[in-house]
């Protein structure tokens, strides 16, 4: 059963904030849902909507952040040993997140896969909302930038995830937390590695769960729920 059958069920609404290739606007759908799926990368974003043509699924070539505008979004470019280019995940809006990720220690990424950039057209959770309606879940993925995206909500919603990784600004995951016990009463949880798959069998208070995840190089989704 998909973990995400906790949260959401046949014609729900559900946004995929970061959606990449596609992978968790998949679960969705198979849980009968309508998706609406934020991805600034205008080469991952034409594949999405010709993937998701017909089918309930509204693409949108959109990074999500603190306010409505523009944003930075610096490309990630990188080749195999043999020179032919290699599919990444890790553009991202944030300077301070690539400057991290660069000098990670376990990490063999340099400075010079960011060189490129390009000016993105960037809206709100809150206007997402207003336009499409509430969803039952969010989920955000979105390297580094977790924490502008999240101040784009105003109000508390049922359900999200966001990205973590222990090794790196942990101080902006539990900004995000903080963010979201100010809109209301949430309880969470995490899974590690993308397996899908709810770690704790209890759901946690934010400090039982900074427990679990602090000082381990540990990585996946924070799971959050309104309660109340």
């Amino acid at each position: 059963m998909s973990i995400y059958s906790e949260f959401l069920k046949e014609g729900d609404l559900a946004f995929d904030i970061g959606a990449y290739v596609g992978s968790r606007t998949d679960e969705f759908l198979k849980l009968g849902c309508r998706v609406v799926a934020l991805e600034p990368v205008e080469e991952y974003a034409w594949r999405l909507i010709k993937k998701y043509q017909g089918l309930p699924v509204h693409v949108m070539l959109f990074a999500a952040g603190a306010k409505h505008g523009e944003g930075c979004l610096w490309l990630h470019k990188s080749q195999w040993p043999n020179g032919t280019p290699m599919d990444s995940a890790l553009s991202s809006m944030s300077p301070e997140w690539i400057s991290s990720v660069e000098q990670h220690p376990e990490w063999d990424l340099k400075a010079s896969d960011w060189k490129e950039y390009k000016i993105v057209p960037m809206t709100t959770l809150d206007n997402l909302i207003w336009t499409f309606g509430e969803p039952q879940f969010v989920k955000i993925d979105v390297e580094g930038w977790e924490r502008e995206v999240i101040k784009g909500l105003s109000h508390p919603i049922k359900a999200l995830s966001f990205e973590f990784h222990s090794t790196l600004h942990m101080d902006w995951t539990e900004q995000v937390i903080d963010h979201l016990l100010k809109l209301g009463n949430y309880e969470f949880n995490y899974d590690l590695e993308d397996k899908l798959q709810l770690v704790s069998p209890t759901w946690l208070t934010k400090s039982e769960l900074m427990w679990h995840i602090l000082d381990k190089d540990i990585y996946g989704d924070i799971f959050a729920r309104r309660i109340g």
